[in-house]
């Protein structure tokens, strides 16, 4: 406590950004030093209840300003969460196609769709995860049908193609099939 004392200025100057982690050690020994001294009044009480009483408040306290965000911390866009791509893996799976075929994962920044493709790995399927030029088939998923206008390295590679087919996959994104056409 006392280097924060004599070096006051940089850490917290007048007009400065604060940095609330500078804080962290302070609080940590103001509360054990409240804790040494409240525990003449703590021995009378069991410290079982005031352990359950400490974290009933922490978690009381955290469920009030923590919300949780729609996509549930889990991707960049919504909706979007692990159920839907399990349901883009199903999707593959049933179109029975084993080989020659990739996917590309353009609603957000996952393009070579890696959850999907660990789905593909574990279930033994064998097609080449990296290659998208020497494909027949590209599952992509898209908003609407946004990804002729894409850029990417996956869909611009896969042309010229037809759509063989469309799934909905909520109100946001489709699947397409598309198949490769020879020049």
């Amino acid at each position: 406590m006392i280097l924060y004392a004599q070096n006051w200025s940089k850490v917290d100057r007048p007009g400065g950004i604060t940095m609330p982690h500078y804080y962290i050690s302070i609080s940590f020994m103001l509360i054990l030093t409240s804790l040494g001294f409240l525990t003449k009044f703590i021995k009378k009480i069991s410290y079982k209840y005031f352990f359950i009483f400490a974290l009933l408040l922490i978690i009381y306290s955290l469920s009030l300003y923590i919300p949780t965000p729609p996509h549930a911390f889990w991707a960049p866009t919504t909706p979007w969460n692990y159920l839907t791509e399990k349901k883009i893996y199903e999707i593959i799976k049933s179109t029975k196609l084993k080989d020659n075929f990739n996917i590309a994962n353009l609603a957000y920044y996952d393009t070579p769709a890696v959850v999907i493709k660990y789905f593909m790995k574990r279930d033994y399927y064998q097609i080449n995860y990296e290659d998208y030029y020497q494909n027949k088939y590209l599952f992509v998923i898209s908003e609407n049908d946004k990804y002729k206008i894409n850029q990417s390295y996956e869909i611009s590679t896969f042309s010229p193609h037809k759509i063989l087919n469309q799934w909905k996959i909520n109100n946001k994104f489709n699947m397409f099939l598309l198949e490769r056409i020879n020049k």
